[in-house]
């Protein structure tokens, strides 16, 4: 369910927003902003989960900034 997965997120969750393909979730992980994207609010979040659980911070192959993760509507 949609607020089990955002809780899940805690204080990593930033927004939802509302895009023409479905939905993005943003996050936050030691300063670095993270995007998940999916058809419908609860897939976008889980996303957003498994990829927190995937991210290592201290990982220079993180990025510097945006990932984003996409499945189809």
């Amino acid at each position: 369910r949609e607020n089990q997965l955002r809780d899940l997120l805690a204080g990593t969750f930033r927004r939802l927003d509302r895009t023409p393909q479905g939905y993005r979730v943003t996050t936050e992980l030691a300063g670095r902003e993270r995007t998940a994207e999916a058809g419908d609010p609860e897939d976008a979040y889980a996303l957003a989960l498994l990829s927190l659980i995937e991210a290592d911070p201290d990982s220079p192959d993180e990025g510097s900034g945006d990932s984003a993760l996409t499945t189809a509507p």
